[in-house]
């Protein structure tokens, strides 16, 4: 009767456990080419090569340009596609876009459109 309390006290514990400390989201990696597009701009900002990196499950993003900056977008409300910025922005993912510029012959694979402008991303074949 007491080894039978124990195992039932031990699966328990280990029980609580899994859904206090739930598994980390298996986060994506992929090599990129970035352009950031200020709002009205036909010239990038920037463009060079970046990563991206994305937890699939919560589908929370984040942006490394080759230069070090940063920026990572996290879902909001649950709501497909749409993410706050660090800063609180709203940030609406998009799929498939030219660029304003109009001189890419090749659609993107995924857009950023934030408040201040949009990043287009190709991804390193």
């Amino acid at each position: 009767m007491k080894i039978q309390a124990t195992v039932i006290g031990v699966i328990s514990a280990i029980a609580s456990l899994a859904v206090i400390s739930p598994v980390q989201a298996s986060i994506q990696t992929r090599e990129a080419f970035c352009m950031y597009f200020v709002n009205g701009s036909v010239t990038p900002q920037a463009a060079m090569p970046c990563k991206v990196a994305s937890k699939l499950e919560v589908f929370d993003a984040e942006i490394v340009w080759q230069d070090g900056v940063r920026q990572s977008f996290r879902n909001y409300d649950g709501v497909a596609f749409t993410y706050r910025d660090d800063r609180g922005g709203k940030v609406y993912k998009k799929l498939g876009l030219y660029d304003p510029s109009e001189r890419f012959e090749t659609v993107s694979d995924r857009a950023y459109q934030m408040e201040n402008g949009m990043i287009y991303i190709w991804w390193r074949r």
